[in-house]
């Protein structure tokens, strides 16, 4: 089952008022592989709209990995990582983490610096 809109801010603020505080997504999770960011977005309007003190929510997203179709496939280059810079979903994205999936890790680590600027 997947929920859109409203029905998906409702589950979330649910989430939300029964004391959930910390959230995992990607820019890879959601339905469409042509719309990426779209779980972040939704995420992010949820947390907008909630009534109760967003100060200790804390959302862990992650990049390094795109999807072609069913495919999911590492991609830690520094124009894709630059992409993701400041698309998190809310000011409260405290965490960042990298899809390593049988990538190099030179291939990720070094481009990574760019989101450090």
């Amino acid at each position: 089952m997947r929920l859109e809109g409203e029905d998906a801010f409702a589950v979330l603020h649910r989430a939300l008022d029964a004391g959930v505080r910390l959230f995992d997504t990607a820019d890879v999770y959601g339905p469409d592989p042509a719309d990426p960011g779209a779980n972040e977005r939704l995420l992010g309007k949820a947390l907008r709209t909630w009534s109760g003190d967003r100060s200790e929510v804390v959302v862990a997203t992650k990049g390094g990995l795109v999807r072609r179709g069913e495919e999911w496939i590492p991609d830690g280059r520094a124009k894709h990582l630059e992409e993701r810079k400041g698309k998190q979903p809310s000011d409260h994205a405290r965490s960042f983490w990298i899809f390593l999936d049988g990538a190099e890790i030179g291939q990720i680590i070094k481009p990574q610096a760019a989101l450090l600027d």
